[in-house]
């Protein structure tokens, strides 16, 4: 049988959209479609920054002693609590490990999410994000949704 995979050649023909209340819970197999998608840095920069800046800032403000600190968190305070253009130019290690890790489903919703919905198109519902990895000016992001 063959399984449909969204990719950059065919986003277009979705409405795209991020499941914000179950995302990351296991779907059914035969309802699951593969995606692999590539998102232009300049685009991240453009739609993600506010809120990637409005967590790093809470998160400096946070009050919790460094003792209860763990993972990425530790990680993201020995890096000083960067700005989303700073940390793409020193560790974009650390970036994907906090999008993967902490902001999935923002990422995905601020990068993606149709802001023109067409009813002609099929909705195309973002479950899990997978594997990131940053290319050179591109950020190539993998996962699985449904069409619902």
């Amino acid at each position: 049988m063959f399984k449909m995979n969204v990719n950059n050649d065919n986003l277009g023909d979705f409405n795209i959209k991020v499941n914000e209340i179950g995302f990351g819970k296991p779907i059914l197999d035969e309802e699951s479609i593969n995606y692999s998608l590539y998102i232009d840095i300049e685009k991240v920069i453009e739609d993600f920054s506010v809120y990637f800046n409005d967590f790093m800032e809470r998160e400096a403000d946070d009050p919790e002693p460094d003792e209860y600190l763990s993972g990425v968190y530790i990680k993201i305070k020995n890096a000083g609590f960067p700005e989303l253009t700073k940390i793409l130019e020193t560790d974009k290690e650390l970036f994907c490990q906090i999008v993967k890790e902490e902001l999935s489903s923002e990422f995905l919703g601020y990068a993606l999410t149709s802001i023109e919905i067409s009813e002609e198109k099929t909705l195309f519902v973002i479950q899990s994000l997978d594997v990131i990895e940053m290319l050179d000016h591109q950020i190539f992001c993998q996962g699985v949704g449904y069409k619902s």
